[in-house]
């Protein structure tokens, strides 16, 4: 049974007075904590968990309660950092394994949190108005800690908040800074780390973290930007409001709400009651210092950045934007309940999109290298080992084998892939046709809004698609209307909805191409179905879709538009996700070089 306490509304579990007595023999509880086993971590946080349970429902005084705590901590970081590990890659994988694992990682945080949460409240009723004792720092200071960890695991598998963690912590901080102790640095590590940070500090990345919109993010990525922000938190800036005074086009707090930060528009201000406005232009500008030195060294490398700095250097770039973004609804949302048609992937809107015909633009681009006719000059695509290739093309296009083929091959993760051994990629090409067959499909949804910016679903079973954030999505209401397209921005798991996901339309009127890269980042490599989202004569309205991390600015590439071939160059990088990257592109002339077509039974990934 849960119960609120106090006047910070703290919500722990209620002591039974049945409960057996503990034993509280420091040295059998040390010989204890330090025989759990980091290498087997769900024994260890179990054994954890279970004697936190029976801990926070039995009474005990309030001073060996805190020590023991303290006892524990620095085995609990551990076994936090171990699952955190184990749980990064799996966490949205839907299996009975991995909920189990995310309850247990769960249960184990909120059982801490509710630990110094007794804590706090014995100490803030037993204590002198007038005096703060550093226990109460320190253990104010960890509730927040806990509360920040369990909100993160929530995030990381696209739950829902838990109840109530906003409203204690934002009360919570409250007193402290209304006791003048937020700013007072504790020992924040493990035993004689040496580390301190401040509540305030905690507090600050707690909130940097909400702002992120950590449902939109990557999967993979809360974590490694959770760790990222704790290097920022001085750019963001919490400021008391005035008794009395409004907040217009801001953030802020009101710690007499169960809320996470909110947006106060210009037409409807806000009046909190000793609330906090949230500045976070300072966090944003220090973002910008990474941003920067990858960009300049994209410039000074002539073959572009490598893949892991693309990728961080993406992330960064929709922190960055997450932060200084406008939060203020621009179009009206609407509610509409009907199904959608809808098919997932790049590669999957591109087979729709192309008529469902094989994806062959080498038979078109050796079509048009070889008409050009006479004794002039010819695109010059093809060295003279590949003729016997070329009279075979079509035998050969069932060997399609890059490691990059995400989007054709079940729409992986670029990081899915990218150490397969050669046997593996041969193995997983095997039947290409008949796998493609399987993996264009359609799905039905169910829509639940929608508005000028994109549409809102949400699906009550489970699906073989790989739904993530930054996932390029095709949707049309029935068979006879035209596709739209657009990519996911947002997921999460929606109590009696499932599996929901904001899409935000890109376009209403795609057009599938076949690309490879002449110049450039990717040069070398085999053609990629690809998206643009407006006609190649209209290059100002257009934006190329590609794969993920296979292009940069800069690559040149070699488009099959139809029956036509074309060049084009990557001037802009509009966004990127781990699933596709769009980009602002123009014209341009043949490479100076002839650039040799790749057959792609040969293609070497690496």
């Amino acid at each position: 049974m849960i119960e609120t306490i106090s006047v910070l509304r703290l919500t722990v579990p209620t002591i039974s007075a049945e409960a057996e007595s503990l034993k509280t023999d420091p040295a059998k509880i040390g010989a204890w904590i330090d025989a759990l086993p980091l290498a087997n971590v769900e024994e260890a946080a179990t054994s954890m968990r279970d004697a936190l349970v029976k801990m926070n429902r039995g009474s005990m005084n309030t001073e060996i309660r805190y020590r023991i705590m303290e006892q524990m901590r620095s085995k609990a970081l551990g076994i936090d950092k171990a699952m955190k590990k184990q749980r990064e890659k799996t966490a949205f994988q839907p299996s009975e394994r991995n909920r189990q694992l995310a309850a247990l990682h769960g249960g184990l945080l909120e059982e801490i949190a509710h630990a110094y949460k007794r804590i706090f409240v014995d100490l803030l009723s037993q204590g002198d108005p007038g005096r703060v004792p550093q226990a109460m720092i320190v253990t104010a200071h960890r509730v927040i800690e806990a509360l920040t960890h369990e909100l993160l695991e929530a995030y990381v598998a696209y739950a829902p908040e838990p109840e109530h963690i906003w409203g204690e912590v934002n009360r919570i901080y409250r007193f402290a800074s209304q006791a003048k102790i937020h700013l007072t640095a504790v020992p924040s590590g493990g035993t004689d780390s040496g580390e301190k940070e401040s509540i305030d500090h905690v507090y600050r990345q707690m909130i940097l973290l909400y702002l992120a919109n950590p449902y939109h993010l990557m999967q993979g990525e809360i974590y490694t930007l959770f760790a990222e922000i704790d290097h920022w938190i001085d750019g963001c800036k919490l400021n008391p409001i005035p008794s009395g005074t409004e907040v217009a086009g801001a953030l802020y707090i009101d710690p007499d709400q169960d809320q996470p930060p909110l947006f106060a528009s210009m037409k409807r201000p806000a009046k909190p009651l000793n609330g906090v406005s949230i500045d976070v232009a300072g966090a944003s500008a220090l973002v910008g210092a990474p941003i920067k030195t990858l960009e300049q060294k994209r410039l000074l490398e002539k073959k572009g950045l490598a893949l892991i700095d693309r990728m961080r250097r993406d992330m960064l770039l929709r922190l960055r934007h997450a932060w200084e973004a406008r939060r203020e609804r621009t179009t009206e949302r609407r509610d509409a309940f009907e199904p959608i048609e809808v098919m997932v992937g790049l590669g999957t809107g591109h087979h729709f999109l192309s008529g469902e015909g094989d994806f062959a633009p080498e038979k078109i681009e050796l079509k048009v290298a070889g008409g050009a006719g006479g004794s002039g000059p010819t695109l010059g695509l093809m060295t003279d080992h590949q003729e016997q290739w070329s009279t075979n093309v079509g035998a050969q296009m069932s060997l399609r084998s890059s490691v990059f083929q995400g989007g054709d091959l079940g729409g992986a993760d670029v990081w899915d892939t990218v150490f397969e051994t050669r046997q593996d990629t041969v193995d997983r090409t095997t039947n290409y046709d008949q796998q493609f067959r399987q993996k264009f499909h359609t799905t039905t949804w169910q829509q639940f809004d929608h508005s000028e910016g994109g549409i809102s679903l949400s699906l009550d079973v489970e699906t073989a698609d790989k739904i993530r954030v930054g996932e390029i999505i095709g949707y049309r209401a029935n068979a006879d209307s035209p596709w739209s397209i657009g990519s996911v921005r947002w997921m999460q798991f929606l109590t009696g909805r499932g599996l929901s996901i904001g899409v935000r339309k890109l376009t209403d009127h795609a057009i599938a191409v076949g690309g490879r890269a002449v110049e450039g980042t990717g040069a070398g490599g085999e053609y990629f179905r690809m998206l643009m989202t407006a006609p190649v004569d209209a290059l100002d309205e257009a934006a190329l879709l590609a794969p993920a991390a296979i292009f940069d600015v800069g690559t040149k590439l070699l488009l099959v538009i139809g029956e036509e071939v074309r060049y084009l160059i990557l001037t802009e990088l509009l966004e990127t996700s781990r699933s596709f990257s769009s980009f602002r592109c123009e014209s341009a002339d043949k490479p100076k070089v002839k650039t040799p077509l790749t057959p792609p039974s040969t293609i070497n990934p690496f």
